[in-house]
């Protein structure tokens, strides 16, 4: 994490995958979900959308196999983000209302507050880009 918050997104990509590779070895199911969805956020920061939502799918799907509701809320979240970053603002409008009730289900304090400032930006988003333009 400490070279992915310098930006230096190849160091830390490479000690991610290192990590992941260990964790296999081990049968570490969190810890694999957990480098995965680092991993998908580095693909995210660089732009690399495509390898970034594999890379979520994957962490999700093992999240949800392990029933790690707020790794599962995390990653609908980074999804989200992404989703929005790419334009899809109904989507990501979907992932940040699911983000927000699993948050609010488990009572996971302060990221309650960050889903309910994504979902509404998005609607907010959404609302202007409805808006008909007068002439």
């Amino acid at each position: 994490m400490i070279q992915q918050r310098k930006g230096n997104y190849d160091e830390a990509s490479k000690l991610y995958n290192k990590s992941l590779e260990i964790k296999r070895k081990l049968g570490d199911e969190n810890g694999i979900a957990n480098t995965l969805h680092q991993l998908a956020n580095i693909e995210h920061l660089t732009r690399n959308y495509d390898e970034a939502e594999r890379l979520y799918g994957q962490s999700l799907e093992i999240s949800r196999k392990l029933g790690d509701s707020l790794a599962i809320a995390k990653t609908l979240g980074s999804w989200g983000r992404l989703k929005e970053a790419r334009g899809d603002l109904e989507l990501a409008q979907r992932l940040y209302q699911e983000t927000l009730q699993i948050f609010e289900k488990i009572k996971a304090g302060h990221y309650v507050g960050e889903a309910r400032k994504d979902l509404e930006r998005v609607q907010r988003m959404r609302n202007q880009s409805s808006t008909p333009v007068a002439i």
